[in-house]
């Protein structure tokens, strides 16, 4: 084909940099990174789009000696509170890359500055955010001239995933407070709380105060479910589409931190996550560990799950181990068989509870495979406090099963189900033989289990 004379075709190499930019967004992060050994012009593509993902932390010691004042494009940024004291420093660095920062993780001063104030300095400092991640702290001293009154309310609108954390002892006044930042996100898709308690009055739990109709909910379970957060889970069942535990810590079955989180109906959530401990501690020799979760369902507050009334939507189940979990004290890693035995009794106290209802709506199921042809669940009959021991003084509150009737449970309560993610790195073909007869796994795979 001929083009008339008059049309000028750019050459390739004049377009080269805009299709190299936008091939490097489809990139994960390995072929961005042997990407820089290509030559010149990938290096510097492949560069500034890693630099563009990665967390770049300022702190007092390091800002200065770091190279972040000349990186183009750092989108993901920490900010300490040691910084306060340095308000020319952070000036500087605002003015240059203010706009292009996306996700902040930052503090929440609640003394020295009003919520407004503090508010009106990062929707001006950083007004193209997406994601605000806050640490909640009663920390005086912060530079007053940083902060300029306005009478104008500020709405963080492009904001749609907010993080709050809380660490340190707060007082009543301090709660006030908090109970204010809400009204600043008005299209907030997903909330994340860790260290909220019992005695804490509630950030959203306001009878008064609107509430926004956010569909992803994540908290921090610690060592179990408190009242608050299931008054949480009531105030947000209504939207919720997605709903994930983290940092879940193991108990023996019948420690006291194993506590009930009554779940209301929640007629829109598509996907339930449990980012689950791979450690344990030791408590008095039992060995039946499990998350310190345990669900009760419905208006009657009942121990066996009808799916189409509690969760008619529901399309995938995840449980997923912690990568981020340091080991202190007398806790150790779990196990391969451990870790699924785990997760088997949860598994059998909730979601493939002995007299659940079918879940056809379940598609996909991401949880450990059963590592060999036996496991241990815990007993029915069981007293509550303390452990079984047998005449040599072992554990035994437990009672062992073929791994087959795990994968005939699966298959029963969830005939559906398409999808079976397994944890398993290389899996022997013996251990994938059931599910593949069953029909919902397609030879081996999974990642992420050591």
């Amino acid at each position: 084909m001929e083009f008339p004379r008059e049309i000028s075709i750019p050459h390739v190499a004049l377009n080269f940099p805009e299709i190299l930019a936008k091939v490097m967004t489809f990139l994960p992060k390995p072929d961005l990174i042997t990407c820089t050994l290509v030559n010149s012009g990938f290096a510097a593509e492949s560069r500034e789009r890693l630099l563009s993902t990665e967390s770049v932390v300022l702190n007092a010691i390091d800002i200065l000696s770091m190279d972040i004042m000349e990186r183009s494009c750092p989108q993901n940024v920490s900010i300490h509170e040691q910084m306060t004291p340095f308000p020319h420093i952070m000036n500087y660095f605002i003015s240059n890359n203010g706009t292009k920062v996306k996700h902040l993780s930052t503090y929440l001063p609640l003394d020295g500055v009003t919520i407004p104030q503090y508010f009106h300095y990062l929707s001006t400092s950083f007004p193209n955010l997406t994601t605000l991640k806050m640490e909640v702290t009663n920390s005086a001293g912060l530079p007053p001239n940083l902060f300029i009154p306005s009478e104008k309310m500020i709405r963080f609108r492009k904001i749609s995933k907010v993080g709050i954390k809380i660490r340190q002892p707060l007082t009543a006044e301090h709660y006030a407070k908090l109970g204010e930042i809400m009204a600043f996100f008005p299209n907030l898709v997903t909330l994340a709380c860790e260290g909220i308690y019992s005695s804490f009055p509630g950030i959203l739990i306001r009878p008064k105060s609107k509430i926004v109709p956010f569909t992803r909910l994540e908290l921090a379970a610690g060592d179990g479910i408190t009242p608050l957060i299931s008054q949480l889970l009531t105030l947000s069942a209504p939207t919720l589409e997605r709903l994930k535990f983290f940092h879940l810590a193991n108990f023996p079955s019948h420690h006291d931190h194993e506590n009930d989180a009554v779940f209301p109906v929640m007629p829109k959530l598509k996907v339930f996550t449990i980012v689950q401990s791979p450690t344990r501690g030791v408590f008095n020799g039992c060995s039946n560990f499990m998350p310190a979760l345990r669900f009760k369902f419905g208006r009657f507050k009942s121990d066996k799950l009808v799916y189409q009334d509690q969760f008619p939507a529901l399309e995938k189940i995840s449980i997923c181990p912690d990568r981020h979990v340091a080991i202190t004290g007398s806790r150790y890693f779990l196990s391969r068989l451990e870790y699924f035995e785990m997760t088997a009794r949860f598994l059998y106290n909730s979601f493939l509870r002995e007299g659940n209802s079918c879940g056809v709506t379940v598609k996909e199921l991401d949880v450990p495979f059963p590592p060999g042809d036996k496991f241990s669940v815990i007993k029915k009959k069981i007293s509550s406090g303390s452990c079984t021991r047998g005449p040599t003084g072992l554990c035994e509150c437990g009672e062992e099963r073929d791994s087959s009737e795990f994968w005939d449970r699966v298959a029963a309560i969830f005939p559906n189900l398409v999808g079976y993610a397994a944890m398993g790195g290389s899996l022997e073909r013996a251990r994938v033989e059931m599910g593949e007869e069953l029909g919902f796994i397609k030879g081996e795979g999974g990642e992420g289990w050591i």
